[in-house]
């Protein structure tokens, strides 16, 4: 019953943009781990430390497919006094897009791969809509996982025939971090159609602690979204947990949030 009560609120709350998400038992244990703030508010934190301590904005974004609407970490970067970025995303046709809007920029490396534990290759999906059938979108639900795709289907009748298995490089995070020499990182972006979780457990936070963590929880289940916010509130961060996403925020930057 509980269940039910549950999904049909949050179809109310659909047809106004909202969904409920009940609040994570690591927050609701220690409530001083919770925090009520936007990642534009965060990242105006960032801004105001940037220009008393270091000026460069260090970023890394994993699925960096650019879709209109979405939250650009170049776009903000431009806004610091100096910026570095890592852009890092499967799909070619993000690949070709990053390319073609930042690949003059020296200060942007892009990278075409999957984030792994080891750096293996691994077969990646993704959906083809080169005749613009589907909405753009659509483009967006790529991903290592082909079912996170798949769920689709009943909105897109034929997803399924559309759908692009390719073997890819791997690469971890770690050696991307070593790879342009960052030793600190002012903002980790994850959006990986439900990987969210798997790309968060292997990044090493026990040598880098990035300031702010942004990742989205829509397609994670109950205890998925549970151990995500546990492992950042673990790593010391405060949570903000977003109607589509979990924010989290660290170290000095705390103190300004």
């Amino acid at each position: 019953m509980k269940g039910f009560l549950v999904e049909m609120t949050n179809r109310v709350l659909a047809t106004v943009g909202y969904r409920a998400v009940r609040w994570p038992k690591a927050v609701q244990a220690d409530p001083s781990k919770e925090l009520r703030i936007s990642l534009m508010h965060a990242i105006g934190a960032l801004r105001l430390q940037a220009t008393s301590e270091d000026s460069v904005f260090r970023f890394l974004q994993i699925g960096a497919l650019e879709l209109k609407g979405h939250f650009e970490p170049v776009a903000m970067a431009r806004k610091f006094p100096d910026y570095r970025g890592i852009l890092v995303d499967a799909q070619p046709v993000a690949i070709a897009r990053l390319t073609g809007k930042y690949g003059s920029d020296e200060r942007i490396h892009i990278v075409h791969a999957a984030i792994t534990k080891s750096g293996e290759k691994v077969p990646f999906f993704h959906v083809d809509n080169r005749d613009g059938l589907f909405p753009d979108w659509v483009l967006g639900v790529a991903s290592l996982n082909k079912q996170s795709i798949l769920k689709f289907s009943r909105e897109f009748p034929g997803l399924e025939d559309r759908v692009v298995e390719s073997l890819v490089d791997g690469a971890t995070i770690a050696s991307l971090l070593d790879q342009q020499g960052f030793k600190s990182l002012d903002l980790l972006m994850i959006d990986a159609e439900g990987y969210d979780y798997e790309l968060l457990r292997v990044f090493p936070f026990e040598r880098v602690r990035p300031a702010v963590v942004f990742l989205e929880h829509s397609h994670l289940d109950a205890a998925q979204r549970e151990a995500a916010v546990s492992l950042l509130v673990g790593y010391r961060y405060r949570v903000a947990l977003l109607p589509s996403d979990i924010l989290a925020v660290c170290g000095d930057l705390d103190s300004l949030v």
